[in-house]
């Protein structure tokens, strides 16, 4: 990878990712939707989570249970990430902008095939 900071493709490594994201730090931000930008893998990860998060918004609208409610807190980290890159793509850093836009459109073309790094 021709990237420094690797997110492990898990539920503490999309929380770290999370956690970086809304990080008030720039440097973390731009790390972090640099390395959605540059690393597929993660894409397709935080897809996966994004599709869930749909999945289990949807049962509760409809009054159902989707699971054991302690069990979906500890990964509710992961609604966040789609919707804190789409801030970000309007953050006054020209750098983050262009990272969390770039990732944005790799997640929305599905673009698994094309992993750089």
């Amino acid at each position: 990878m021709l990237f420094t900071r690797r997110y492990r493709y898990d539920v503490e490594g999309l929380r770290e990712l999370a956690r970086h994201l809304a990080s008030p730090d720039l440097n973390l931000q731009k790390r972090a939707a640099d390395a959605l930008r540059k690393d597929g893998n993660l894409r397709d990860v935080v897809r996966l989570g994004d599709v869930f998060w749909r999945a289990v918004e949807g049962e509760l609208a409809a009054g159902r249970s989707p699971g054991n409610p302690i069990e979906l807190e500890k990964v509710r980290p992961l609604a966040t990430i789609v919707p804190r890159l789409r801030e970000l793509c309007a953050a006054g850093d020209r750098r983050i902008r262009n990272s969390a836009q770039a990732a944005i459109d790799f997640l929305r073309a599905g673009d698994s095939n094309s992993r750089r790094g």
